[in-house]
């Protein structure tokens, strides 16, 4: 279990150094998208659709494929510390209410409902899972344990390094500029324009301010061909 889940922090760790040089390989919540297939994987869980077979019109295709379903966030959601602390916090919330003259116990219900699930996503992952050979009970609790310490454990440590990373970058010491920037209260923007006669490209600008910036452990974010900007500045929490 210690090997594991020290395994489970170095995905975190990882999982956070790559999201600042492929933001959309991640989602919303900073967990990375999986976009491959394991063959005679732990299931799907109880929140996800059943893989389909396509057997072409009228069941005459040469090789007839099986589909996973597309993965959702809400099949993964049981199993995020996000998840997890909601559950904790409305659980905490409901017992402390109890002594007070305003219970809150719809707040205790809807916690364990989400405790609930959460376990019932680890139960039925270690329901599937082949365990021949093994001590049935024993493996089986052991697997739905590690399954739902494993996406916790991870989650904490990308946290960890993602927020350090955000709060190591340094301050540049720059001269008083002559240009007032235009501020967009609207669409959150500070535009400042400039203009030079000596035909220097947009590119050796960009570099110019890339070369600047990396020293000082800025994380900067480049444009993959699909963004409607050039870089972008991650600057604090």
């Amino acid at each position: 279990m210690r090997a594991y889940l020290k395994q489970q922090r170095g995905y975190g760790k990882a999982e956070a150094l790559l999201y600042f040089k492929h933001p959309h390989r991640f989602n919303r919540l900073g967990h990375s998208r999986w976009l491959g297939r394991i063959y005679n994987d732990l299931g799907p869980g109880i929140l996800a659709s059943r893989p389909v077979v396509y057997g072409g019109p009228f069941g005459r295709a040469l090789f007839q494929t099986l589909y996973e379903a597309p993965a959702s966030l809400f099949r993964y959601l049981p199993l995020t510390l996000e998840w997890n602390a909601a559950a904790l916090i409305l659980i905490v919330l409901g017992v402390v209410s109890q002594g007070s003259g305003f219970p809150l116990t719809s707040f205790l219900l809807a916690g364990l409902a989400l405790a609930g699930i959460s376990a019932g996503e680890a139960a039925t992952m270690a329901l599937r899972a082949d365990v021949r050979g093994l001590p049935p009970l024993r493996s089986r609790a052991l697997i739905a344990l590690l399954s739902h310490l494993g996406p916790l454990v991870r989650a904490v440590e990308r946290n960890f390094h993602h927020f350090d990373k955000l709060s190591n970058s340094r301050l540049a010491t720059l001269s008083p500029s002559e240009l007032m920037p235009e501020f967009d209260a609207w669409r959150r923007s500070i535009l400042l324009s400039y203009w030079n006669e000596t035909g220097v490209e947009k590119e050796s600008c960009i570099d110019a301010l890339v070369d600047f910036l990396r020293p000082r452990q800025v994380v900067i974010v480049l444009d993959d061909g699909w963004k409607p900007w050039d870089f972008s500045i991650h600057r604090g929490v």
